[in-house]
């Protein structure tokens, strides 16, 4: 249910955001552009890859995979979105021991920010954004040796939100390529439900749950690079 309430809110503001880029003014007879529109995606790794760095920097910590914003061209005024949909398999097997871990998350962000330029190439952006995320890990694991066979699931169902507020930097490539990176200093709250169940051969059975809240504020440096297109 939360994720069809999610679902919908992503396609209200993108039909909002698109009805509201496509505004024009007009002077003098002819049409005057009203709003930019940025598309952005995070390009760590294809950069590290382009220009052969090495893997000994900062891990870039952040969610959103992909962004979009749309500003008054006059004002710089404006509302931005970011999603990142996250999917990880980790499978060890031997001859007695199988183990495989399946954790999936989604993280999604909506926010108002001010953009303004620095200089012919440079430009600036604050902001306060408001987050989700949902995740579910699940782990299971079997062991068979000796005549003797157990096996274990871990389950953790987390569901949060957070706010705060986020300073960016941009650099113009060309007119329409931007190379930007950015800061945050988020709070976030969690609350996580974990199932276990275990099981073997000689009639053993246990099954627990557990819930647990957590908070914290982060502050992210700014290691992370969007590639973004300007529209």
């Amino acid at each position: 249910m939360m994720m069809k309430k999610v679902t919908i809110v992503v396609m209200l503001i993108g039909i909002t955001m698109m009805s509201y880029a496509q505004e024009t003014s007009k002077s003098n007879g002819l049409p005057t552009k009203n709003t930019n529109i940025y598309l952005g995606l995070q390009a760590n790794q294809l950069i590290k890859e382009l220009f052969n760095l090495s893997g000994s920097g900062t891990a870039a910590n952040n969610p959103y995979l992909i962004s979009l914003g749309i500003n008054k061209a006059s004002s710089g005024w404006g509302a931005n979105i970011g999603i990142g949909i996250t999917v990880n398999q980790f499978e060890n097997d031997d001859d007695t021991d199988f183990r495989k871990t399946i954790s999936k998350s989604f993280n999604f962000l909506v926010g108002l920010e001010k953009k303004w330029t620095i200089g012919n190439r440079l430009g600036a952006s604050v902001g306060m954004d408001a987050l989700f995320v949902k995740r579910k890990s699940e782990t299971e694991s079997e062991f068979s040796g000796n005549g003797f066979t157990s096996s274990t699931k871990t389950t953790t169902n987390s569901i949060g939100w957070g706010i705060g507020p986020r300073v960016a930097l941009n650099f113009s490539i060309t007119d329409r390529i931007i190379l930007g990176t950015e800061s945050t200093y988020y709070f976030r709250s969690t609350k996580s439900d974990n199932t276990f169940k275990q099981e073997d051969n000689n009639g053993f059975n246990e099954e627990s749950e557990s819930t647990f809240t957590s908070q914290s504020f982060n502050l992210n440096s700014p290691v992370v690079l969007f590639l973004i297109y300007k529209f």
